[in-house]
């Protein structure tokens, strides 16, 4: 109800125009907060007068809700052509720091630098602790196969839903995986009697039926691209459509000028919706 009323105070500031939320382009609807949980993104136009109005409904948000904002954990980010000046004086008004990139929210990274093998290096990370954690226990190949196919191949499954994961880190994870099958440990020692495209061909063909990361990346954002071909959530549709596809449809969009690297990724099924 608190978290509804504080909603209700951001639309009332926008609707008299005292406030104004931020647009991907032109034709887009205007973003002026992103709620979930305990994670919560404000936007507004970078003057003293915004931030004085929104620091005045945080205010009345803690004293309605008995929550108190932390303001240490708090920070915000400029576009690139605001003044140095206004920055300072906003980031003293609001009693935040200052960022380059937002950092993550729900657990995605809200800018994707050059590197990408650097950026998604953390999936690799995580699997091989799982598999470490593994190796020194005593177990039977129907025990790797379980724990395999739930466990290690599913760490990457959220980022997979919306990145496209290098090749690369997909093929580390892939030759991880096939050492700790044939072996106690995953640090790719030994030998490896079938290669891990063969162990992932069906049962009935000989395999073991592992997923090969890749292609099933790709399956996961074909779903998402699905989801725009049939306007699933407008919303989302809206903001897509205006970005990248303004004058066309999905099946007929094209990659266009300085795209995001969540754009280049849904466009990796772009030929497999077209089929």
């Amino acid at each position: 109800m608190c978290a509804e009323g504080f909603n209700a105070m951001i639309r009332r500031n926008e609707a008299t125009g005292i406030l104004h939320g931020v647009r991907v382009a032109a034709g887009a609807p205007t973003i002026s907060y992103l709620l979930f949980d305990d994670d919560c993104y404000l936007f507004f136009r970078a003057t003293e007068t915004e931030a004085e109005v929104l620091k005045r409904i945080l205010k009345r948000y803690e004293a309605i809700s008995g929550q108190v904002v932390n303001f240490n954990k708090s920070t915000i980010s400029f576009s690139p052509n605001t003044a140095e000046q206004v920055r300072r004086e906003i980031c003293d008004k609001l009693e935040v720091k200052e960022v380059k990139t937002p950092g993550k929210y729900l657990g995605i990274p809200m800018h994707i630098g050059r590197n990408k093998v650097t950026e998604f290096a953390f999936l690799l990370e995580r699997v091989e602790q799982k598999l470490q954690g593994w190796s020194n226990q005593t177990l039977s190949k129907a025990g790797k196969i379980t724990l395999l196919k739930t466990s290690a191949q599913t760490v990457p499954n959220f980022w997979m839903n919306l990145m496209l994961i290098p090749k690369e880190i997909c093929d580390k994870i892939e030759k991880r995986m096939n050492a700790f099958w044939w072996h106690s440990d995953s640090t790719g020692g030994g030998i490896k009697w079938m290669s891990w495209d063969r162990l992932c061909s069906a049962k009935e063909e000989g395999g073991l039926g592992f997923k090969k990361l890749k292609e099933f990346n790709v399956a996961m954002l074909a779903k998402q691209a699905w989801r725009l071909v049939n306007n699933v959530n407008p919303m989302v549709t809206k903001f897509m459509q205006a970005r990248y596809f303004p004058d066309t449809d999905f099946l007929n969009a094209s990659l266009g000028n300085n795209p995001s690297y969540l754009w280049r990724s849904i466009l990796a099924a772009h030929d497999i919706i077209k089929q």
